[in-house]
């Protein structure tokens, strides 16, 4: 079997857990939106997202220490290193159970300080719920952040579908606990409390598991070898990736409150609907770049370069072809599923859903190569220039809603940040010697624009997604050939 083959093999399988996953977690939003409506109203559900928008900035707790480690075990697993393993996953543990720690301590401090929440703007739910709901949503973090880091372990030994199909597990359960909850008329305590103990419960089944698949050597939890020097070495990385953290979460939650000052509950919710339609190619597409994310640390760890920028490559193509189907799908079939989805309890805008399904694949073009930058821990100046640039999209989606409503909001964030983002991560893949990466993505995204127009019709849209797949194709069978891969 060719080394093509069986990364391709790792590769398929955690794209088939990950499949898994984003058919729940569409299946999730899918079903239980309509739930929260009916259960609610649209009020008292755009608040429920006003609230989870605030919690949302939580996950920053783990100061962006989960990217490095795990990228850090990827590295020393590659070549062998068990006992730097070990201590790099001893430090990572002790890392983010203190700041998990911290971040709780912080939220009860901020709510002690500002008990009426009038910040929040909120109107259907009592001050002490929405306080009660805080507090749950931050301590989730206490299980999360820990967890993340032992999911990370598979990822790093080269079993990443058995994360991905933990994390499912998680999934899996919340879902089918909320649809109980909302059934029967349970309010918004209990669905943040579901939000909780699901993690709890893998949390104990991963710990098990780990157990019986690691070395006997490799401690799961023993504070007494934490490494000074590791601790020392992260800092400056893991913050880096705090700022790509941070700017992704001023954008995610930032976009919903812009919307909601500048518009309102309603048509927060109306937003929110549309981007999690707009979000399937964007989950759909994150799977392929989460599979490929350990392989392209082990091929740069090895110095294999020629066969990453190929798998660079290869990457870029799938996210074209799938983009372009969905945006000539959204075109084509977009407003009947819209209402068959809600019920007509939401308005269908077809110019922000174009644009937001325009957005959504400019954005995952750019994320490629972000993604290379931040496996092969080169994301310092990718750090640098995110948060600027959302901030900036942020602006620009405020102003937009404020003067031309939903369609101005999502063409703000397009133009804001799809488009800067795009032309950052070229420049900073070929200021680093990454020429050829960095020409690619010029050139298939230059592809995207020009095409863009074509599958907005779908016959034409068909002509377009044959010429991509059939070179798409091309690539994948050269991989197999002699002395490619």
């Amino acid at each position: 079997m060719t080394a093509f083959a069986q990364m391709r093999g790792r590769v398929l399988r955690a794209v088939g857990a990950d499949m898994l996953g984003q058919v729940l977690n569409i299946g999730v939003r899918l079903v239980l939106v309509p739930l929260y409506l009916s259960a609610w109203g649209a009020e008292a559900y755009g608040e429920w997202l006003i609230m989870t928008a605030v919690a949302g900035w939580f996950s920053l707790g783990d100061l962006g220490g989960q990217l490095y480690f795990v990228n850090r075990l990827t590295a020393e697993w590659a070549e062998g290193n068990h006992d730097i393993f070990q201590r790099v996953l001893t430090t990572g543990v002790a890392v983010f159970v203190i700041s998990s720690t911290t971040l709780l301590l912080c939220v009860v401090l901020v709510l002690s300080a500002t008990p009426a929440l009038d910040w929040l703007q909120l109107h259907a739910v009592e001050t002490s719920v929405a306080m009660a709901i805080l507090f749950l949503m931050a301590s989730r973090f206490l299980i999360a952040l820990p967890l993340g880091l032992y999911l990370g372990i598979y990822r790093a030994t080269g079993a990443q579908a058995t994360s991905v199909m933990f994390a499912n597990l998680v999934l899996l359960i919340q879902f089918v606990a909320s649809v109980l909850a909302l059934l029967v008329g349970a309010g918004m305590l209990v669905l943040a409390a579901i939000e909780v103990l699901p993690m709890l419960v893998v949390a104990i089944i991963v710990g098990i598991d780990l157990r019986k698949r690691l070395p006997a050597n490799i401690r799961l939890f023993d504070l007494s070898i934490v490494d000074r020097s590791i601790l020392r070495a992260s800092i400056s990385p893991s913050l880096h990736f705090l700022g790509i953290q941070l700017a992704m979460a001023f954008m995610i939650q930032g976009s919903v409150i812009a919307v909601a000052k500048a518009l309102g509950p309603v048509e927060v919710a109306i937003f929110s609907s549309m981007r999690t339609v707009s979000n399937v190619v964007h989950r759909i597409l994150g799977m392929l770049s989460h599979a490929i994310w350990p392989e392209v640390t082990r091929l740069e760890r090895t110095g294999q370069r020629d066969k990453l920028t190929f798998i660079f490559k290869l990457t870029l193509m799938l996210t074209l072809l799938v983009g372009m189907a969905y945006l000539m799908l959204l075109q084509s079939f977009g407003n009947d599923l819209y209402d068959w989805w809600l019920n007509r309890q939401l308005r269908y805008e077809k110019a922000p859903m174009i644009l937001m399904g325009c957005f959504v694949l400019m954005t995952a073009l750019w994320t490629v190569g972000g993604n290379l930058l931040m496996a092969t821990n080169c994301h310092e100046a990718f750090s640098r220039f995110q948060l600027p640039v959302n901030i900036v999209a942020l602006l620009l989606c405020y102003a937009g809603a404020a003067n031309y409503g939903l369609a101005g909001a999502v063409s703000g964030l397009l133009i804001g940040q799809s488009i800067l983002m795009l032309g950052v991560v070229i420049l900073i893949l070929n200021r680093i010697g990454w020429q050829r990466n960095s020409s690619y993505l010029l050139k298939v995204s230059v592809w995207g624009f020009v095409l863009l127009p074509a599958c907005l019709n779908f016959w034409s849209g068909v002509v377009v997604l044959i010429i991509i797949g059939s070179l798409t194709y091309k690539q994948l069978r050269l991989a197999d050939a002699p002395g490619v891969f």
